[in-house]
């Protein structure tokens, strides 16, 4: 039995038929005996059926019918790596062998790392002392000291650090902010080049801008409208006249500021003196932040807000557009240095 083309008026006969057609196309019967009935004898192999009765398609060996709608039957399970059990009949169960794997008791610290140990298994290694590297140490992975070429640095003050390092490519990276050799660095900034090598270190100081604390000001329940800082020492000055300073920022003394009861709106500091501005044209100078001196500031009686310095000069701004500088004095101060001979004391 085969495929064949038929010609146009070409007339089939009963075998053609039977074997073209009969025979090549899926029967439908209600069960295996009205198929044995029906195929008595003309059975061929190759030949399809399906049965009504267990819904199955069967195909003709040349010696028996098989089922074929399900040719997929598991006939066993194996375990593989890391499972053990599995079975050839009925329910089979496979279960994970824990020991090919690594589980939450192999580390016990935080930062923890996993070793492989070369048989198989795993090991802990605990986290290293601060600054310490991860190097092979007597053929095994260890923390040891920075080393091999490398530059650490644990900074842990604000300030300007010196160092002396060569020109040449850098891989930097660091924990937090800091400008190495003038360059802003957070994190890992990868490679950077430095032509003419890194001289310095400068961590600026941080701030939790979300976390203030209240101290006692000696204002009581006037206002600050201004506070400065210079020479080691903060001045505030607000409603009422009232003028505090403090070495600390936490502790602060009222000082005597020259305003009386009119309001202290600004101050500011620069070239050693301390300067306050407020109602009335008022403005007060002082050296230490104790005793003040009143001034013409050329306000009249027009209310001065705001007083700044900046290289050299001081500038005053307030009412009806009014705005006021005063400048450094020339330096006029003579120098004597003679030079003199040493006492000698003879006997």
């Amino acid at each position: 039995m085969a495929y064949r083309d038929f010609t146009v008026g070409q007339v089939l006969t009963s075998q053609q038929v039977d074997e073209f057609l009969m025979r090549q196309t899926v029967m439908v019967f209600a069960d295996s005996a009205a198929r044995s009935t029906a195929l008595a004898d003309v059975t061929v192999q190759g030949m399809l059926t399906y049965l009504l009765d267990t819904s199955t398609y069967e195909s003709w060996t040349g010696a028996a019918w098989v089922n074929i709608s399900n040719p997929g039957d598991i006939t066993a399970v194996t375990a593989g790596t890391g499972l053990t059990g599995g079975g050839t009949s009925g329910d089979v169960t496979l279960n994970v062998d824990t020991a090919q794997f690594i589980t939450s008791d192999t580390v016990t610290t935080a930062q923890d790392l996993i070793v492989a140990d070369g048989a198989s298994s795993v090991t802990r290694l605990g986290v290293g002392a601060d600054d310490q590297v991860l190097k092979v140490v007597g053929g095994a992975l260890a923390w040891a000291d920075g080393g091999g070429g490398g530059n650490y640095y644990n900074v842990t003050a604000a300030g300007t650090y010196t160092v002396d390092l060569e020109a040449g490519l850098y891989d930097v990276s660091s924990t937090g902010p800091i400008t190495v050799g003038g360059v802003a660095v957070d994190g890992n900034a990868g490679l950077l080049n430095y032509p003419s090598g890194i001289t310095s270190l400068i961590a600026n100081p941080q701030y939790d801008l979300d976390s203030w604390t209240s101290r006692t000001s000696g204002f009581g329940s006037d206002t600050i409208y201004g506070v400065t800082y210079g020479d080691g020492l903060y001045v505030a000055g607000g409603s009422s006249g009232t003028l505090t300073t403090s070495p600390d920022g936490t502790t602060w003394t009222t000082r005597t500021s020259g305003f009386g009861s009119d309001a202290i709106y600004g101050v500011t500091y620069g070239d050693g003196l301390y300067v306050a501005v407020g109602n009335s044209g008022t403005l007060t100078t002082s050296p230490d932040g104790t005793t003040w001196t009143t001034r013409t500031s050329g306000f009249g009686s027009d209310t001065i807000w705001v007083v700044t310095h900046g290289d050299g000069l001081y500038v005053a701004v307030g009412e009806s557009g009014t705005m006021t500088t005063n400048s450094a004095l020339p330096v006029t101060t003579a120098l004597s240095l003679e030079p003199k001979s040493p006492l000698i004391s003879l006997p």
